[in-house]
């Protein structure tokens, strides 16, 4: 009987033991202190970039915010480059671009970079390329050719190089061109301003599906592009005509056509970029691979703020651009046309119109859609915002589930306990068969020991 009860009470003791919680269930809470971390870490920095971009928009205030004081004058260590040159060949124009004292390089006529020693010096210096002696008989300036053996000119990290009135032609770098085989005329790491030139049948191309920017790739620095031509260029990936890269362009009154992309983005493509289109008329003959892109592309943590604000989404016969991507399309603040500018007006919004926007503080003031437009705006959630959303539910998944798993452990048992409950159950029976056999073992030797007895004393 005494066995029998202890037996019984493992069982009973088992029943309410603890089940061995799971990873999730003992972990859960840490898990969601950590999806709240990761959900800081993420949010913080977008509004960082969102405050930063609104002192762009708002010079003002940011004058108006932070003192103005002139920093005490110092020597300077080096003596800066203040040269200019006059060339009419390759050969004198590779000398004048590798001369650190040159400041200013003019073109007396077109120059064929014929002489097999590929493309121009790389610019690591401040240095400014100008080709008004041609203006007057072939617009915009003098043409470089590049003969469709290699780029034009590399811009290193401190280089910052100024393009005036020239076309840049025939661009197109071999698969061993360094850093890489994208930008078809100019590969840029630090500084490119171009005002009126002329990106013609430059081709990036070499590296199969991976080579972007036909005419210019923007990997670091800054672009800036007024009043350009882009004509013929291809990739054969994305940017057919400009590719940009984790930087800033500014692209104003310039023009597009005939560019084709392998990808995404005909005019211009961008990732973790921001890109400004301002005043640029796009041609139907551009060929991207998405329609509703062909002009302008956009990538995830990059926006396309464009003026005049209309997006046609690739549709035939709308007015507009043809924008679109994973990041944020979005209207440009309006500022004024240079006196001069030939810019187009800007495109009248029409019925059927669909319009990709973060609808916001970026809007014109003052602006209002036509009578009668049955405009169709499809607004889009920030990449923050999804990734916040994303946090949340992981928050609010793991301390549920550290919750009931906590409710759970107080009365379910797990394989392993009911495992355990039958062994001591049958080491219980054991024990008891045992502790029989060994009575009966010692009733049967006390009842020959009283047979012996009983028989001596007869």
């Amino acid at each position: 009987d005494d066995d029998e009860g202890a037996a019984k009470k493992v069982v009973a003791v088992n029943k309410v033991r603890k089940a061995r919680p799971t990873i999730v269930e003992r972990h859960g809470g840490v898990w969601g202190f950590l999806s709240f971390v990761l959900f800081l870490l993420w949010s913080l920095p977008s509004a960082i970039y969102r405050h930063r971009r609104w002192l762009r928009q708002n010079p003002g205030a940011a004058a108006a915010a932070t003192p103005t004081t002139t920093p005490a004058p110092r020597r300077a260590l080096l003596q800066a480059p203040n040269a200019t040159v006059d060339v009419a060949t390759a050969t004198e124009l590779r000398a004048a671009m590798a001369d650190a004292t040159v400041a200013a390089v003019r073109l007396a006529n077109d120059i064929a970079l014929d002489d097999n020693n590929g493309e121009l010096p790389a610019v690591t210096r401040r240095v400014a390329v100008t080709g008004e002696a041609c203006a007057a008989t072939s617009p915009p300036g003098c043409a470089i050719d590049a003969r469709s053996t290699s780029r034009h000119v590399t811009v290193g990290a401190t280089g910052a190089l100024t393009l005036s009135r020239v076309a840049l032609v025939n661009g197109a770098p071999p698969l061993s061109a360094q850093p890489f085989s994208d930008g078809g005329a100019v590969f840029t790491f630090g500084e490119l301003h171009a005002v009126d030139v002329a990106f013609r049948s430059n081709e990036a191309t070499a590296d199969g599906d991976a080579s972007s920017g036909g005419a210019v790739k923007v990997q670091g620095g800054a672009f800036t592009c007024e009043r350009c031509d882009f004509v013929g260029n291809a990739a054969a990936k994305n940017g057919g005509a400009v590719a940009v890269d984790r930087v800033s362009a500014n692209l104003v009154d310039s023009s597009f056509s005939a560019n084709t992309a392998g990808a995404l983005g005909a005019g211009v493509a961008g990732d973790h970029a921001t890109i400004i289109v301002r005043d640029c008329a796009f041609a139907s003959d551009n060929v991207a691979r998405e329609d509703d892109s062909r002009d302008v592309y956009v990538g995830a943590f990059g926006s396309a703020r464009i003026w005049p604000y209309a997006v046609s989404g690739g549709v035939d016969g709308v007015d507009g651009y043809a924008a679109a991507g994973l990041g944020v399309v979005e209207s440009a603040p309006f500022e004024s046309p240079p006196p001069g500018s030939v810019s187009p007006p800007p495109p009248p919004p029409v019925n059927g119109t669909v319009s990709v926007s973060g609808v916001g503080d970026d809007d014109v003031a003052g602006s209002s859609p036509t009578p009668g437009a049955t405009d169709v705006f499809q607004s889009g959630v920030g990449v923050e915002g999804v990734l916040g959303g994303v946090c949340a539910f992981a928050v609010f998944v793991c301390v549920g589930a550290w919750v009931h798993g906590r409710e759970r452990r107080r009365y379910r048992a797990t394989e392993r306990d009911l495992a355990a409950q039958h062994a001591k159950m049958e080491r219980a029976i054991a024990r008891r068969e045992e502790e029989l056999a060994r009575g009966e073992r010692n009733a049967v030797a006390n009842r020959a020991k009283q047979a012996r007895g009983f028989s001596g004393d007869d």
